[in-house]
């Protein structure tokens, strides 16, 4: 999920979808990795995993929050990865 209008979209279905409502808990945990290390790794595959692992999360962590406030709610359960710092994948997860 990289797409900033299909996430909002999502929220909105949750939000206004009679039997949901609601979103009640955030598991912010998105990962994608080429496995690559730093040093194999093209811009373009930094990129895609930053849309899923920073941008993307992020958003959706936004929008969970957002949501869980308006009805007094808030649980939100947060990983935490490996320090290792030659796999791309590792250093957007530790940008979080």
């Amino acid at each position: 999920m990289t797409s900033e209008d299909e996430i909002r979209k999502m929220f909105e279905w949750i939000e206004n979808e009679p039997n949901l409502g609601r979103v009640d808990v955030c598991i912010p945990n998105a990962g994608l990795s080429v496995g690559k290390t730093l040093l194999d790794g093209t811009v373009q595959e930094w990129k895609q995993m930053m849309d899923v692992n920073v941008i993307s999360l992020n958003l959706c962590t936004q929008l969970s929050i957002k949501s869980m406030l308006k009805v007094q709610l808030l649980h939100c359960v947060f990983s935490l990865m490996p320090n290792n710092f030659t796999d791309f994948f590792c250093l957007t997860e530790r940008s979080r």
